[in-house]
């Protein structure tokens, strides 16, 4: 199965500022350099599930429903253009739940990998941050780590992603 794992914000869409959240649809805007790239991988067989903790639930920032319709938009862009989402794997817990699938934990991985059998060692997982690189790794997934600004280059890196790619 070719199977590409996909982190959200600050990989699909442009990401909040530090310590903010995408709350409404309105907030969630494309990067359109990963849209375009996810349209050439689909085109060679790709599938994709999308893995990512959204603490803005349990923090009561961002509301049940406006999760749902972000990614209800999400399934229907990808839909329209011709890409298979196979799953939205979210972790709402806060960060100091110690959640066994809030990242950097492993647990939606495995989720994912019994649910539509796959091979954790056979697939790739593409985040923008320490906690994706980390919780990848924990998982035995190779990672492609992608530095925007938000993180760096630097930190990303100490993390050892086996590719970095540097503000595409």
């Amino acid at each position: 199965k070719k199977i590409l794992l996909l982190d959200r914000d600050g990989t699909l869409n442009k990401r909040s500022l530090p310590g903010e959240y995408i709350n409404s649809l309105r907030e969630f805007i494309w990067i359109e350099s990963s849209r375009d790239a996810l349209k050439i991988l689909a085109k060679n067989g790709f599938s994709f599930i999308v893995i990512t903790n959204q603490a803005g639930v349990s923090l009561g920032k961002t509301a049940v429903s406006d999760l749902e319709a972000i990614h209800d938009q999400l399934r229907a862009d990808f839909q329209s253009d011709g890409l298979t989402l196979l799953d939205i794997y979210v972790c709402t817990d806060h960060w100091n739940s110690e959640s066994e699938f809030r990242k950097p934990e492993p647990g939606m991985f495995f989720a994912a990998a019994n649910r539509h059998k796959f091979r954790l060692d056979q697939v790739i997982y593409v985040g923008d941050e320490t906690r994706d690189v980390e919780s990848a790794k924990k998982a035995n997934i190779k990672v492609i780590a992608v530095s925007w600004g938000f993180n760096s280059s630097e930190a990303l890196g100490k993390q050892n992603p086996d590719f970095l790619i540097h503000d595409p």
